[in-house]
């Protein structure tokens, strides 16, 4: 019997090892580097444009933050840049097959607005789906960012044939669901300069 408690001990002192040396080596240079490819190629294989990250750091288990992020259309224009993304992340909501973001901030970012397919900005076009479903059965997975932040954002382009559109300082907060394969985006408050000129078509 002892044996087995020693046997037993010793597998969770190994274990709690692991874990501290995991989150010890996600803190290096090469685990943010670990962590940046595979956001890269993770997103990027989940949506028609793609995604440039510059370095990453992880803080614990449940904070990662991004700069230098880059998400580009289809057509490899910029469609959103941003100095620091942080997201907040809660790891247990995996075990529900549910990606939880308690809190987004997005700070010192620009949004490029250009007329993508079916007339809608090419930033969504970017976020659409690489490939038509030919699955009719909902998604298992869910999403909610039920905090959404952006600071200091710089608007400017073209959208609806409607040119010089151009906002500076802009804040926004809202959130965002995606459930049963329907996505809904809520913006609780938006504020910013309009600079224009704007050029009706």
């Amino acid at each position: 019997m002892r044996r087995l408690l020693k046997i037993a001990l010793a597998l969770l002192l190994l274990f709690l090892l692991l874990v501290a040396g995991g989150a010890l080596f996600l803190r290096t240079e090469r685990g943010g580097e670990l962590i940046r490819r595979g956001l890269v190629e993770g997103v990027g294989s989940l949506i028609a444009g793609s995604l440039e990250i510059g370095s990453v750091e992880f803080r614990g288990f449940d904070e990662i933050i991004a700069r230098d992020v880059r998400l580009l259309d289809p057509d490899g224009e910029d469609a959103i840049e941003a100095d620091e993304l942080v997201v907040a992340i809660e790891p247990r909501a995996l075990l529900r097959l549910e990606l939880s973001f308690p809190e987004i901030v997005l700070r010192r970012g620009k949004l490029h607005l250009r007329d993508g397919e079916e007339g809608l900005p090419s930033f969504l076009d970017a976020l659409a789906s690489p490939e038509p479903s030919t699955d009719d059965s909902p998604s298992p997975i869910t999403a909610r960012a039920p905090k959404i932040r952006i600071e200091d954002l710089e608007v400017e382009g073209t959208v609806a044939s409607v040119e010089g559109i151009h906002l500076e300082g802009a804040t926004l907060e809202g959130s965002l669901e995606y459930v049963d394969d329907a996505l809904t985006i809520r913006i609780d408050t938006l504020d910013g300069t309009l600079t224009g000129p704007v050029k009706a078509p």
